[in-house]
């Protein structure tokens, strides 16, 4: 199978982040994680994944870099997450950040790329990091909790959320959590009704 292939850039679509690249007489239709700087008529290398869905449908995807071809087989191969999701990933995050959240352990983060929080449990255990696994698991609920517990009372959830972001789940106890959190939020203007 290819790795890559190099050819001329015959078309283009921004819209889709589609190229069509032209190589031995034939054209592939290839989706990217963004076309910004391919510039049409000029020969590019591009990386290639040819990926078969369930119903037997061929997609060529399209990398820039052998390291975004990389970040994009470790991630499809984690259950639930398909090209899709690992490709709007690579748009939103760029490869230099995602290995850095690799590197740190830190999967929490790519929820600010596009990537659901049902899905950092399996890609924590996909990387082989059990432990954080069941740690960020743990947080998550905990999370979960005080929120639910403080919308009832009448506190909006996007104040309870950002108020959470100064806490460390892990190491302090909820009920100091949420009562820090009402002394917080009652001295603001999200009081509840």
């Amino acid at each position: 199978m290819e790795t890559y292939i190099i050819g001329k850039v015959i078309s283009i679509n921004t819209d889709s982040e589609t190229i069509v690249l032209e190589n031995s007489y034939k054209g592939y239709y290839i989706r990217l994680a963004s076309v910004e700087g391919i510039e049409i008529n000029k020969f590019r290398k591009i990386f290639i994944y040819h990926h078969t869905d369930i119903k037997g449908r061929i997609s060529l995807y399209g990398f820039v870099s052998f390291e975004e071809l990389l970040i994009f087989i470790k991630f499809i191969s984690v259950k639930n997450i398909g090209p899709k999701t690992v490709i709007k990933l690579l748009k939103n995050a760029g490869p230099d950040v995602i290995n850095k959240v690799i590197k740190n352990k830190n999967f929490q983060e790519l929820s600010k790329y596009g990537i659901r929080d049902n899905l950092i449990e399996p890609i924590y255990e996909k990387f082989n990091y059990y432990d954080e696994a069941k740690l960020y698991s743990k947080t998550k609920d905990t999370k979960d909790q005080i929120v639910s517990k403080l919308t009832k009372i009448g506190y909006k959830k996007e104040d309870i959320e950002n108020e959470l972001k100064n806490f460390n789940l892990i190491t302090e106890k909820k009920s100091n959590v949420v009562k820090e959190i009402i002394i917080n939020l009652s001295n603001e203007s999200s009081r509840p009704k």
